[in-house]
């Protein structure tokens, strides 16, 4: 496996998903066993980023084909693909009551979701 690129500790603290250089997936792993619990096939391009929501439910990606795309944590069920930057998303964030996702582009700009 490559070098990390992000890793995201869910809020109750039992899970964290990581990413890797040039990988085009994530992961979501037992904090406390280091057992894999998911593997999530996001994007054509290699994930960048990844935030997971304040309740714990929804992990967020963000990748080189410049799309966001959410999935469900309890049943790896991709729940919708957002598309808006013209250039690689780098950074993800939740707003702390969870209805607004924030995404940082190489294009220069960060949008509100």
């Amino acid at each position: 496996m490559s070098s990390f690129d992000c890793v995201v500790i869910s809020p109750d603290g039992k899970t964290f998903a990581s990413t890797y250089s040039s990988a085009n997936f994530s992961q979501l792993w037992n904090i406390h066993t280091g057992e894999l619990i998911r593997t999530f096939s996001w994007h054509s391009g290699a994930v960048n980023c990844v935030a997971i929501n304040p309740n714990g439910t929804t992990l967020a990606g963000g990748s080189y084909d410049q799309q966001i795309k959410l999935w469900n944590l309890e049943t790896g069920q991709e729940i919708s693909s957002i598309k808006g930057h013209s250039f690689l998303i780098w950074s993800l964030a939740f707003s702390p009551d969870g209805e607004t996702l924030a995404s940082g582009s190489q294009d220069n700009t960060i949008k509100l979701w």
